[in-house]
């Protein structure tokens, strides 16, 4: 009972954290851009060792629940142009989920497993078929929490080839729209000039989509 409360008062807590960084998202974007200003030129005189500093420390941001990751890609695209930004945003994804998964997987996944593998087994068996195209799915949704994924794909039985191939597909969109977004972060004064309604349409649209080979593949064992 103890331990139960103590999850719900943690996990209230963070909601509230999150609430609070929300609220101040316009803050956060301002002085975000001030940071960038003040420091292009530093960037601009060690292009490399910055791409590299930026590429570390988004890899480690992407693998916390607080959204900084974002901020780090809109520099991204800021610092280094769409086309330099958008292959940093890449390997911070691709990188800083991988970290993230491997956590999960090699501190989590055995004595979890140890406990429930009766009730994980039909689980793990349906992610193991089909987990390239639920990882796929998730980097499409833009909405959905990087690093949920991380550890719930870490969680799981899926393959590290096909987490990192669904990672590195689902978050290309994405990453170009960082970029993009960041390389006008000067003209950029509210977090709703971030937003293409549009956009995140067509690409829910995609990862809806992406989770249809999973289920005929499911439809069809049934079947058999």
């Amino acid at each position: 009972m103890i331990k139960k409360m103590a999850w719900i008062l943690a996990l209230l807590s963070f909601a509230v954290f999150l609430a609070e960084w929300a609220s101040h998202a316009e803050t956060i974007l301002a002085w975000a851009r001030y940071w960038a200003l003040y420091y292009k030129g530093f960037v601009q005189a060690y292009p490399m060792p910055c791409w590299l500093a930026l590429l570390a420390a988004g890899s480690l941001a992407i693998t916390s629940p607080i959204p900084l990751a974002a901020l780090v890609k809109l520099l991204a695209g800021y610092f280094f142009g769409v086309q330099a930004g958008f292959v940093l945003n890449v390997c911070v994804s691709v990188l800083g989920g991988f970290a993230g998964f491997a956590a999960s997987r090699y501190l989590f996944y055995k004595p979890l497993y140890a406990r429930f593998s009766h009730q994980l087994a039909r689980a793990n068996l349906e992610i193991a078929r089909h987990g390239f195209w639920y990882v796929l799915s998730a980097r499409l949704f833009l909405a959905t929490p990087f690093f949920l994924v991380n550890v719930l794909a870490g969680l799981s039985c899926i393959r590290k080839r096909k987490f990192l191939l669904g990672t590195f597909l689902g978050v290309l969109p994405s990453s170009m729209i960082y970029a993009v977004s960041g390389s006008h972060l000067e003209a950029i004064r509210e977090i709703a000039d971030l937003a293409n309604p549009r956009l995140a349409a067509v690409l829910a649209a995609v990862g809806a989509a992406a989770v249809i080979p999973a289920l005929l593949g499911r439809k069809k064992k049934k079947r058999s």
